[in-house]
């Protein structure tokens, strides 16, 4: 075989191949293909049968896998292939080749040869990219630990980038995450699924992905959940994977009647009929165990517009879930009941469960991140601080909102709206709130002249900052304030049990 390598206009002198085509050569999997098209296994009684079809070997390039039931026909078809491969010119390598055994072992441990060389019987091996072991009831459980690590490795070399570009915005964050972050969270679960008993694997995934996202919002790791779904438009993990399955079996229903997979899926479906474990039934299983149990109807009889039905109901289950946390909770009252421009000119606005929030493009970082705090509850005034009050002791205080007083007035709770709009304990507070009504007012002049003449504080604050145009503006005064408060210490009321 002859290359020449190009380099833009620049060419290299012919060079020859001496052992076959080199890796990366465009044509080396097609010439593969071709070279193994006549490696053809006889019928086998130990065949595994996939809905009426013998299945006993499958290829990714030189990647082999050989299936039987018995030691025995396996045996046999380790045979057929050794003797391919001597009458091919070719070595079958029995060190880099393993045997896995699932379900039941014999009481006799068999033994397996290419030849007269032994292969080994192991319990864990990686395939094609996939982590499975033979040992515990999922067989996939390895491959949740392999990709979270894989992925909290990418997401560290995400994470720093900024020590040689400087810091990355959310939006840019977003796009490195599900570019390189995702596809190791998301890998084989069209068919690997999130069942009850691998959901303890999938924490492993899910701790990534919100570490990653409140790396990007700048807040604690102890924050509330939903935020980092609802303002980032990035879906939680258990809906995403999910979701691609269920795309998956779509794919699967619309392949030709001829191909392994539609094979495949007809012999999942005649063992849900039958009542035993198989991946179909895994899949409704982990649909009817989200947060809004989705269901499906006739699930023996599933149709291309059943699977779109089924998708908008785990949309509709997902946005369910992060509104109702949203809701639900006492410091995350500043992001109910939002509205969000429409998507079409004449709409009304809408309350919108998940989207990526104009906040997030704030340039400065520190501005971003104050009012991402506020808004999120993962700030440092006592309406939050003080929900873990302790005595002396060490022993736990319910405190009610309402004691957990502003460090400078000590007359209101200590909240975003009390600190950026009402209180007047501290003289450059005043100050820096009156300098930022006034630049508000020049884009704004429909505000009040004071804060005071506010109807409600709270929707106050909440309408300033949906007003996109100001937003930069909301958001240094939120870092101005909280930065003021941070230089006092926080004041804490006599405590009882």
């Amino acid at each position: 075989m002859s290359y020449i390598v190009r380099h833009q206009s620049e060419m290299s002198e012919a060079f020859s191949a001496l052992m076959g085509i080199l890796a990366g050569d465009t044509s080396s999997p097609i010439l593969w293909l071709i070279y193994l098209s006549d490696f053809i296994l006889d019928a086998d009684v130990d065949d595994i049968n996939l809905s009426g079809i013998p299945m006993s070997n499958m290829e990714q390039a030189d990647d082999i896998i050989l299936m039987s039931t018995t030691p025995e026909g396996l045996q046999r078809k380790m045979h057929a292939l050794w003797r391919w491969c001597g009458v091919n010119a070719m070595v079958v390598n029995a060190i880099k080749s393993m045997v896995m055994i699932f379900g039941p072992h014999p009481r006799l441990q068999p033994s397996f040869a290419f030849g007269t060389e032994h292969v080994a019987i192991v319990d864990e091996t990686t395939y094609v990219g996939f982590r499975i072991t033979s040992h515990g009831r999922s067989i996939f459980a390895p491959h949740y630990a392999l990709k979270a690590g894989k992925a909290q490795t990418i997401a560290n070399g995400i994470l720093g980038l900024h020590k040689m570009i400087g810091s990355l915005n959310p939006w840019e964050a977003r796009k490195l995450y599900m570019a390189l972050v995702d596809p190791h969270l998301t890998h084989g679960c069209e068919m690997i699924i999130d069942t009850p008993e691998n959901l303890q694997f999938l924490k492993l995934l899910e701790d990534k992905q919100k570490s990653f996202i409140r790396r990007i919002l700048g807040i604690h790791s102890r924050s509330m959940l939903a935020p980092l779904f609802s303002e980032t438009a990035i879906i939680p993990l258990r809906y995403r994977r999910v979701l691609l399955a269920l795309m998956y079996l779509l794919y699967l229903l619309k392949s030709p009647p001829d191909h392994l997979v539609k094979s495949a899926l007809l012999d999942s479906t005649a063992l849900l009929m039958a009542g035993k474990p198989c991946w179909l039934g895994d899949l409704l299983h982990a649909l009817q165990k989200l947060p809004t149990p989705v269901y499906v109807h006739n699930p023996h009889s599933l149709t291309t517009e059943d699977i779109g039905e089924v998708m908008n109901k785990v949309q509709r289950s997902m946005q369910d879930d992060i509104m109702r946390a949203i809701n639900s909770s006492e410091g995350l009252y500043l992001l109910r009941n939002r509205l969000e421009p429409p998507e079409n000119v004449g709409e009304p606005p809408q309350i919108v469960a998940i989207k990526f929030r104009h906040y997030l493009s704030v340039p400065s970082l520190k501005h971003r991140v104050a009012l991402t705090k506020l808004l999120t509850a993962s700030h440092e005034l006592a309406v939050e601080r003080l929900k873990w009050a302790r005595t002396p002791t060490g022993e736990r205080v319910d405190l009610p909102r309402d004691r957990r007083l502003c460090r400078f007035c000590h007359l209101h709770a200590e909240s975003p709206e009390h600190a950026l709009l009402e209180c007047k304990g501290n003289l450059d507070l005043v100050q820096l709130r009156h300098i930022f009504w006034q630049k508000m007012r020049l884009e704004l002049p429909q505000l009040p002249l004071e804060t005071s003449g506010l109807a409600s504080l709270v929707d106050g604050l909440k309408w300033i900052i949906a007003n996109r145009p100001t937003i930069r503006l909301v958001a240094k005064f939120a870092y101005q304030v909280l930065s003021l408060y941070s230089l006092a210490p926080i004041y804490i009321p006599p405590l009882e049990v």
